[in-house]
């Protein structure tokens, strides 16, 4: 037997989709900018992440999807950033939310959309953009880098930068991705590890052996982050 959702009945009437949406974008934009406001963000950086941002360059940022709520305090950026956002109807809530934040959102995933995505992904790379995606996509598994970053990395020619953040204090959410929610007032640390040159034609081999890298990379930094509460109790 079918499983009963509400918004599955709510999403085949298109004026009960579109009140669900808006009424879902309110309470996410509202609820963000209240969070936003009330916690503390400490920040480390590798050497050559610190030497690039600091450059000025744009680079494209790889995320693991349950730590993107590290991304709202991309402040000195924001307007900046351009985050791939998956063409699905929760993707429709996040990509409204995220452009009420000061963020520009492209549409697009590996299984859908990906062509018009990644196009709208380059022309903000030429226009000077950061571009951040999330490296397990829309349904994971969780923690899993896809081939995608990399490919794109190649074409816009941007270095990739893997980063995380980690809260003293949060909840990890049932869904596939351990969606880490923090607490009100919790202080967050943002990690942004060394960038990641892919190589203009490189092999599938060599694409793969970066892939793994970064994977790798993410998972140490995540690790790390996590444990960098109960080392620095008093933070």
């Amino acid at each position: 037997m079918a499983k009963f959702r509400v918004r599955n009945i709510l999403g085949k009437i298109p004026f009960t989709d579109g009140l669900r949406l808006d009424a879902l974008e309110g309470v996410c934009t509202n609820g963000i900018h209240f969070f936003d406001s009330t916690y503390t963000t400490q920040r480390l950086y590798s050497p050559k992440a610190k030497e690039y941002l600091d450059s000025g360059k744009s680079v494209l940022f790889a995320v693991q999807h349950g730590r993107m709520i590290g991304l709202l305090r991309f402040q000195d950026v924001r307007s900046r950033v351009t985050i791939l956002i998956s063409p699905s109807r929760d993707g429709e809530i996040i990509a409204r939310t995220i452009t009420n934040l000061g963020l520009t959102a492209s549409r697009g995933s590996a299984k859908q959309g990906a062509v018009k995505g990644g196009l709208q992904m380059v022309k903000a790379a030429e226009a000077g953009k950061h571009l951040v995606v999330m490296v397990d996509g829309p349904r994971g598994p969780a923690n899993e880098v896809k081939p995608g970053i990399i490919k794109l990395a190649e074409i816009t020619k941007l270095p990739i930068m893997p980063f995380t953040c980690s809260s003293r204090n949060a909840e990890y959410m049932w869904g596939w991705d351990s969606f880490m929610a923090t607490h009100f007032g919790s202080p967050i640390l943002h990690v942004f590890g060394d960038p990641l040159e892919v190589p203009d034609g490189a092999s599938a081999d060599e694409m793969e052996s970066l892939r793994v890298q970064l994977e790798t990379q993410l998972e140490g930094m995540r690790t790390h982050a996590d444990k960098f509460w109960s080392v620095n109790a008093k933070a």
